[in-house]
């Protein structure tokens, strides 16, 4: 069949916790093969730079805190009203960190072919192995069950 990609941006003006966990859910419902959640960067010369500039939102000090390796490792250069970096560096590590694993143990479970043939080459091309891919999936899905839902 088509394999279907989906990329959320959270943190654009109005976020809330309460919006970034509907797109969350939202995520698990439509159920992609793969997916990625980033933090909206205000680059220079877009309205987002001009509304995160004037409200204060924005924090970067200079071209560098726009390099993706920023991205990855440190905190996003912007904020919103209910949402701070950190909180926005959390939901994003919780989304590509936790969220991926409990898509793909529910895929496991409920397509077993899928299972084999999808994700076993996925992850026989980037070095993982599938089992224990979800031993690890099926482990952190049963422990956040007894643990608050949460970034």
């Amino acid at each position: 069949g088509i394999r279907t990609h989906a990329t959320f941006m959270i943190g654009l003006p109005g976020e809330t916790k309460k919006t970034v966990d509907e797109t969350f859910n939202y995520l698990l419902n439509i159920r992609p093969d793969s997916f990625q959640v980033s933090v909206c960067t205000p680059l220079p010369g877009t309205e987002y730079y001009k509304y995160a500039t004037d409200k204060g939102f924005l924090h970067a000090k200079g071209w560098d805190d726009f390099s993706n390796i920023h991205f990855i490792h440190d905190k996003p250069v912007v904020s919103t009203e209910a949402l701070s970096q950190d909180d926005l560096k959390k939901a994003s590590a919780y989304a590509n960190n936790y969220l991926i694993y409990q898509l793909y143990l529910r895929k496991a479970l409920t397509e077993p072919k899928w299972t084999y043939f999808k994700m076993n080459d996925t992850f026989r091309r980037h070095g993982l192995n599938t089992f224990g891919l979800l031993h690890r999936a099926t482990s952190r899905v049963l422990k956040s069950k007894f643990t608050s839902k949460g970034w």
